[in-house]
Order: structure tokens, then C-alpha cells, then sequence
């Protein structure tokens, strides 16, 4: 069944992205699609970069957005902030940039 982006993410595991022109997927290219998602019983879901033409890279660029704001599963407590050892060795660095300052 297709489903809307905003409701993909949950229990999510694999993805496989089809990237077509800016006309879309042929019609015959989305049916061989379905049918193989209904045999595999798994749910897509259908997302448009819009109608303008966009370079290849920037389409993967936006893939690459999309899925990172889906999918993404990093705890935020982990960049609340740096660890101990990046404040050190940082503390280090600037003592040691005072102490031989480039002329």
C-alpha cells in the first residue's frame, strides 16, 4: 500500500529508492514496482522533487535530505555536548598555538 513519507519511517529497516526524470516514472515502470512491493509485502512510498529539471547529483543530494530527516535515529542528547576529550585536546590546541604563535 502506498503511504505518505511523513508516515514511512516507522519500523523502517531497508530502503530502495527509484529515481525517475522530471516527467516522473512511466506508468509501466511504476506497475512492475507495485507488484513487486505487494509480493514482497512491503509498504512504499511515492515522493516528487517537483516538476522542474534538476541535475542527477541534486536529486541525490535531496534523496539524501529526505531520508536523514525520516530516518535518522541519532539520540539528540549526544551533540547537546562535546565529550571531555574533544574539550580537552581543543584546550591543548589553543595553549599550544599561544605558546608558538606563526610570525
Amino acid at each position: 500500500a502506498e503511504k505518505s513519507a511523513q508516515n514511512f519511517a516507522q519500523g523502517v529497516k531497508q530502503i530502495v529508492v527509484l529515481v525517475g526524470d522530471n516527467k516522473g516514472l512511466r506508468e509501466c515502470d511504476l506497475g512492475l514496482f507495485r507488484q513487486v512491493a505487494a509480493e514482497a509485502r512491503v509498504t512504499y512510498a511515492k515522493v516528487s522533487l517537483g516538476g522542474s529539471m534538476l541535475l542527477a547529483s541534486h536529486c541525490i543530494v535531496l534523496v539524501h535530505y529526505l531520508l536523514d530527516t525520516i530516518l535518522h535515529q541519532c539520540p539528540s542528547r549526544m551533540w547537546a555536548a562535546p565529550p571531555k576529550a574533544i574539550i580537552k585536546r581543543r584546550k591543548q590546541t589553543q595553549a599550544r598555538r599561544k605558546a608558538n604563535p606563526k610570525i
